[in-house]
């Protein structure tokens, strides 16, 4: 099993989206995949990590980002 649970708050709208990612696939690659499904616009969004507070690089695969099987992030669109 190479998922994670993923919550996406969008700061604009303050709508949240929680949904399972693949941890192989980078953060770019799962918000298309998602964006596929909700038509939201998530791809090109600003994503940051509000545990971390960084902005995080969104070509790098989620198991790089170390976590527990959870990540929060906000999204700036």
């Amino acid at each position: 099993m190479h998922r994670i649970l993923v919550r996406i708050k969008n700061v604009k709208s303050n709508q949240t989206f929680e949904a399972y990612f693949d941890e192989r696939l980078s953060l770019k690659d799962n918000l298309l995949l998602l964006e596929e499904l909700c038509e939201t616009g998530l791809s090109q969004a600003l994503v940051y990590e509000p545990n971390k507070k960084i902005f995080l690089d969104r070509n790098i695969p989620l198991k790089d980002f170390g976590s527990n099987g959870f990540i929060s992030l906000d999204i700036f669109i």
